[in-house]
């Protein structure tokens, strides 16, 4: 059930504009829409990734991560780098697109992940949409990278060395992957405060920019043939991602999935790979998984009543799947943590 933000959506705050201009990132201008009523902003608690509305960031030297929510508020803002960054923007919902400008370029949209390689001068612009801004970003030191790739023998990902030679802005839509958008969403998850808060953050920017870097190599070549999604399929796509995790305690038959896609069957299966990198079942265990993650480390649920609200009706079921899946029982996680 819908229900009112118990406090107004408000603007960056002081330490979330420093710390990105200790990153690099200048914020010349920025606010909500005129049309937004931020004061009145109605939240859907269905939604997978709801949360209070607000902006968080973590930084050190060389890399800072930043949560967005908007709420259901349009808002924009146009910066200025001042060193050699890369940005890499996650969306935590795959239905909401957001608007990026960069100079000399047509505007592009990204309802993914958003991959900016960005010289020290570079200015761009950031629309969020009517839906508002909900996303997770890393803002990387591209020397600290390079050196970083040097010292581990990798190769710096091409996209990265070109624009760094060139002195020009590039942008890329990189293809959905399935880790980037769930370490995305447990970042965008409020957790409880505690001192060592940073060392949370810390350790999820270098694993966010792990999964990134992979996806970014992983991407196909200009030439290489890659069947397109439709916005009407992608929609339906997105809406049967939407019910997996609305309802994890039914199993729903892949029929009733088909008909809420209006594809059959086959054509299902396919377009969720390409869209997500993981088969429905996989994805609704791994969304299951993560879930139970978080209850086990931010709450004081009995382990009977997670695997319970999570779909399973015996404790031992529950234990034997979440420890095929992260290697120690629920038990073993809620000490450890």
């Amino acid at each position: 059930m819908a229900s009112k933000a118990s406090t107004p959506i408000k603007s960056p705050g002081k330490r979330f504009l420093d710390c990105a201009q200790r990153n690099g990132v200048e914020m010349l201008d920025f606010g909500f829409s005129h049309a937004a009523d931020t004061s009145a902003a109605v939240l859907d608690e269905r939604a997978p990734c709801h949360a209070q509305p607000g902006f968080r960031s973590w930084t050190n030297a060389h890399m800072g991560l930043f949560v967005s929510n908007t709420g259901p508020c349009e808002f924009a803002f146009r910066a200025k780098t001042s060193c050699d960054i890369l940005v890499a923007g996650v969306g935590v919902d795959p239905s909401q697109a957001r608007t990026f400008h960069l100079p000399d370029t047509s505007r592009a949209t990204s309802s993914g992940t958003a991959f900016m390689v960005l010289p020290r001068g570079s200015v761009f612009e950031v629309n969020s949409g009517e839906h508002g801004l909900h996303s997770v970003t890393l803002i990387v030191a591209t020397d600290w990278l390079k050196a970083l790739c040097d010292q581990n023998d990798a190769a710096t990902p091409e996209i990265i060395g070109s624009a760094s030679r060139r002195r020009e802005p590039v942008f890329q839509d990189l293809a959905p992957s399935f880790s980037v958008l769930q370490l995305a969403r447990e970042i965008y998850a409020p957790t409880s405060t505690c001192a060592f808060d940073f060392l949370h953050y810390q350790a999820k920017s270098l694993e966010l920019l792990s999964a990134l870097m992979n996806t970014l190599v992983a991407q196909p070549k200009a030439d290489a043939p890659r069947a397109q999604l439709n916005a009407v399929e992608y929609a339906a796509i997105c809406r049967v991602a939407s019910k997996i995790e609305e309802d994890l305690t039914r199993d729903t038959a892949i029929d009733d999935y088909a008909a809420l896609a209006g594809m059959n069957r086959t054509k299902l299966r396919a377009l969720f790979k390409q869209v997500y990198g993981v088969t429905i079942s996989d994805f609704r265990n791994a969304v299951i998984m993560r879930r139970a993650h978080r209850l086990l480390r931010n709450t004081t649920l009995p382990i009977k009543s997670i695997g319970h609200q999570l779909g399973y009706k015996e404790t031992s079921s529950f234990s034997v799947a979440y420890r095929r899946y992260f290697g120690m029982s629920p038990k073993n996680e809620r000490v450890h943590h």
